[in-house]
């Protein structure tokens, strides 16, 4: 899993990196009255969900996460720890529900050969669909690790490192 999580990771800057360029690009043609890329809204809109897919896994294998740090600074060690071995317990089960959920809509785009956009560039949408399935089924995977290494510590027993 953890190179699963690093590639996907990897994968998700660089396309963000690529997306920045792409929308400075066009942002720049147009204020200079030169050019613009068809699509860039487009492209942008079914971007934003799928970076934010890839990134999930490496963040929670990782623990960096973002938390209410103003609730969780101000608990106890024991309470802190409850509360992040319940937060991975439901998480695994969310995303369980969400690779299930979101199998049959890929398959659907995949089938169908849907697409979004408008004008001259129209992105297709199973690639999109796909990640969010994959992604959802590595967290499920990566959310029970978080999971079972919380109760690990809960337990006393020592958090593995390997593959991080």
């Amino acid at each position: 899993m953890g190179v699963i999580s690093r590639t996907a990771m990897a994968v998700a800057s660089i396309w963000i990196a690529v997306l920045g360029l792409w929308i400075t690009a066009d942002a720049l043609g147009r204020a200079l009255g030169i050019y613009s890329f068809v699509g860039t809204v487009t492209i942008a809109t079914e971007s934003v969900v799928a970076i934010s897919f890839l990134c999930m896994p490496y963040a929670t294998r990782h623990d960096v996460h973002i938390r209410a740090t103003l609730l969780v600074g101000r608990a106890g060690p024991r309470v802190t720890q409850t509360s992040l071995t319940f937060s991975y317990i439901a998480a695994t089960v969310l995303f369980l529900f969400l690779t299930h959920a979101s199998w049959e809509p890929f398959l659907n785009a995949w089938r169908t050969g849907e697409f979004s956009g408008e004008g001259g560039l129209n992105v297709t949408l199973w690639p999109f669909k796909l990640i969010v399935v994959t992604c959802a089924a590595a967290m499920t995977i990566e959310s029970a690790l978080a999971a079972a290494r919380s109760l690990g510590r809960r337990g006393g027993g020592a958090a593995s490192e390997e593959n991080r």
